[in-house]
């Protein structure tokens, strides 16, 4: 029973600041971005050939799979998704056809099958007379830093109050000389950042496969668009300092 709690506060963490990630993209660009968690599964897919197929350091590979994945993603925020981005519809169409499409693409290269990668710490700790593997100390540090990061950033950083002010009235953002769509791009950086290094941090914990993105997917919904629904209407920002609440009661 420990243990299945251990691992919840874990996974808690972590689905945590995938949903922060998500909720920053919301509340700066004003996307949608289903294909959010898709760079996830090949954040870690990339970690994967870096690491068991070219054999390069595990953190030489861990730094490259997060910026080869994030360059990914971004490149699909700016030569996809922000040339429609007024079409939410349209937005949400091309977003969930992109996750497809990587889908696809590590299906034809690397089939079906489950893969591993090594962890960054291995061995385990007696937590409450439970064997913990430090895998998961390191998922749990990382998720908090993160939220710690984001935090600190949006409510002490020019650039984070600026994106704060993009989420609350864009028109007036953008009478004061502010360019939103950079705030908006700077945005799409951390939240894509954000959901690299998570899974870098995971997949060392469960098997790297195809299907790793639709899950987190599921569940980043559940807690920013579901819980949020009333909120994301009507206020950007508000959506950011309610997901923020959200972690700590995941917590």
């Amino acid at each position: 029973m420990m243990q299945v709690l251990i691992i919840s506060i874990v996974l808690g963490t972590v689905y945590a600041v995938l949903a922060l990630g998500f909720s920053l993209i919301w509340g700066a660009a004003r996307i949608v971005n289903l294909a959010y968690t898709s760079f996830y599964m090949l954040a870690a897919y990339f970690f994967y050939v870096f690491c068991s197929l070219v054999h390069l350091n595990i953190f030489v590979s861990a730094i490259l799979a997060i910026g080869v994945a994030s360059f990914v993603g971004v490149a699909t925020y700016k030569f996809v998704l922000e040339p429609i981005r007024s079409h939410e519809t349209v937005v949400i169409l091309i977003s969930i056809a992109s996750a497809f499409f990587f889908e696809e693409c590590i299906l034809s290269i690397f089939g079906s099958d489950f893969r591993r990668v090594p962890p960054f710490i291995s061995g385990y700790q007696e937590l409450f007379g439970v064997r913990v593997v430090n895998q998961h100390f390191l998922a749990f540090g990382v998720s908090i830093a993160l939220i710690l990061s984001l935090w600190l950033f949006l409510s002490r950083s020019r650039v984070g109050i600026a994106i704060r002010a993009t989420s609350q009235d864009r028109e007036i953002v953008n009478v004061m000389g502010i360019n939103e769509k950079k705030l908006s791009l700077i945005a799409m950086c951390i939240g894509i950042g954000f959901v690299t290094i998570s899974s870098i941090v995971v997949s060392p914990i469960y098997v790297v496969e195809p299907l790793m993105w639709v899950h987190p997917l599921i569940m980043v919904l559940a807690i920013v668009v579901l819980g949020e629904c009333d909120c994301l209407a009507s206020d950007g920002d508000c959506a950011i300092e309610k997901t923020r609440r959200n972690v700590w009661s995941l917590l």
